[in-house]
């Protein structure tokens, strides 16, 4: 979209029409962690996107006090009407685990809580020390799906 105004010479100069929209409502839930080793991780993670996207404006955060459950993994569909009463429009689940050779696998879904579906989800396989590395691509993959379908 573009509004036209008038320049000074009398040609029209063409100007973005910029759309704003409020903030969205996520919720960050601790990851499930396959075993007691990977707990940490399985903090760690959400605080890591959670801190992206907090810098970014387009998201809010939830107070982690209004969660409907402390852990959300990816094998089942999330209950969408507790955490639409829990004030959440979107929530990141996901999932930590130790492979046999010693790499962890990161899993997570992406969730909208009023259209009750997925929306994006992704599966990496790291080594420990890359874990927060994955943590931020998650959140810039969260931030692009979101600002690409806000553009449509």
């Amino acid at each position: 979209m573009f509004a036209y105004s008038a320049a000074i010479a009398g040609s029209p100069i063409l100007h973005p029409v910029l759309r704003t929209y409020p903030p969205l409502r996520i919720a960050l839930p601790e990851f499930v962690a396959d075993s007691p080793a990977e707990e940490e991780l399985a903090r760690t993670i959400p605080q890591i996107v959670g801190g992206d996207l907090a810098l970014t404006k387009v998201f809010v955060l939830n107070d982690p006090a209004t969660f409907v459950a402390k852990c959300v993994g990816i094998d089942v569909s999330p209950s969408f009407v507790d955490w639409r009463s829990a004030n959440s429009q979107r929530l990141l689940a996901g999932s930590v685990a130790r492979q046999p050779d010693g790499r962890i696998r990161i899993a997570y879904r992406f969730w909208d809580m009023f259209g009750e579906r997925q929306l994006t989800g992704m599966q990496y396989s790291a080594s420990p020390d890359e874990v927060g590395e994955i943590g931020h691509r998650i959140s810039a993959e969260i931030y692009e799906y979101v600002i690409s379908v806000r553009k449509k």
